[in-house]
């Protein structure tokens, strides 16, 4: 089995199981992602990298995205066989239907920043601590 880590969630359950099959994150990688808990309902993040994409396996998820100054959020289901394009700057967060466990395919290219998160309701923008 490829190496894995697992990031938590706010309350600090787990909320992905990632699997490396290439690479570390720092530059051209693919993940398998096993997502087990949704992300934050108020906290969107963005990617490190300079290009994502993800293709849902099993599955699926809501990908709610967070747009513009005004903050405006666009919902849409993404369901086995749909890719999900990730560029920076795009702020976004990940809602399982009805806790239904999802697994993806994520490929992206060079990490060029970090992490950012951004409150929906405040607008205020942190860097992820680790």
């Amino acid at each position: 089995m490829p190496p894995r880590s697992t990031i938590p969630g706010d309350d600090g359950s787990p909320k992905i199981h990632r699997h490396y099959l290439l690479g570390t994150g720092k530059t051209f990688g693919v993940f398998l992602h096993h997502f087990v808990g949704s992300d934050s309902p108020t906290e969107f993040h963005d990617h490190p990298w300079s290009w994502g994409v993800s293709l849902i396996l099993r599955g699926g998820y809501t990908e709610e995205r967070c747009l513009g100054s005004d903050r405006t959020i666009t919902r849409r289901w993404l369901g086995p066989g749909r890719l999900n394009l990730l560029l920076p700057n795009v702020f976004h967060r990940v809602e399982l239907r009805d806790r239904r466990p999802a697994w993806t395919l994520f490929i992206h290219g060079p990490k060029t920043r970090r992490w950012g998160f951004l409150d929906s309701i405040t607008g205020a923008f942190r860097y992820w601590a680790a």
